[in-house]
């Protein structure tokens, strides 16, 4: 019998930015005025990401 490998990939533009690119795309989702200010409130983020992105982006 054969076997089925199913495989994912992402043809997301942004991910072929270089890394010093990504905060940028934080930076404008943070702009959105749709998104709940609570959502964007830093102190509700999860504690990893508060680490690597809380200072950088205020």
């Amino acid at each position: 019998m054969a076997e089925i490998l199913g495989l994912g990939l992402s043809h997301y533009p942004p991910l072929c930015l270089p890394d010093a690119e990504m905060a940028s795309l934080l930076r404008w989702t943070l702009n959105d005025e749709s998104i709940p200010a609570a959502e964007k409130d830093v102190a509700n983020w999860p504690a990893p990401m508060r680490a690597e992105w809380g200072r950088r982006l205020r």
